[in-house]
């Protein structure tokens, strides 16, 4: 066994909290690991106030650091009402990017892709209207502020993350639906 799959295990057991990091996309996020295989990790997402934030799966190669510990982590830690996180385990189909798009929308009724490559800020949240394996048509929410409802098509290929269940989209989702 791999030291980073050793240690990915021993995070899931332990129910380790821990802060993940994508250098390139200037990105880090707290959570608990709760699945991964050999191309995607899941996080049960938690933010720096302690409050749950939804799901990320994030692609392995582009997580350059796992950390635990330290006064920052343990501190947000203490912070986490264990009640709200979450209850159920998601099923998340992982033999493919489409097929963990379709898990989280199911679950969800709506996703979150990021585009970090182009820019690390760029991301679309939204509800599927069609996808195959080079392409995904969604129902854009918009921001909170314009609630403006577009049609967007992205490719594949430059996904980078897919979320769901996160504070700010699924207000996002009671607004929109």
């Amino acid at each position: 066994m791999k030291v980073q799959e050793k240690y990915l295990d021993k995070f899931i057991q332990e129910n380790t909290f821990v802060d993940i990091y994508t250098d390139r996309y200037r990105n880090t996020n707290f959570g608990f690991i709760i699945e991964y295989d050999d191309e995607y990790l899941v996080l049960e997402k938690i933010s720096e106030e302690g409050k749950p934030d939804g799901i990320g799966v994030f692609i392995r190669e582009n997580i350059t650091r796992i950390r635990w510990g330290g006064n920052e982590i343990e501190s947000t830690e203490r912070l986490i009402d264990n009640s709200k996180r979450l209850k159920n385990r998601i099923h998340i189909d992982f033999s493919s990017t489409v097929s963990i798009i379709n898990s989280l929308h199911e679950y969800f009724g709506y996703v979150t892709v990021h585009i970090q490559d182009i820019d690390d800020s760029i991301c679309f949240i939204g509800q599927i209207m069609d996808i195959d394996d080079e392409t995904l048509v969604m129902n854009e929410f918009g921001t909170r502020s314009s609630l403006d409802r577009k049609m967007i098509m992205i490719s594949i290929a430059d996904i980078t993350l897919i979320e769901g269940g996160g504070e700010y989209e699924e207000n996002l989702k009671r607004l929109m639906i």
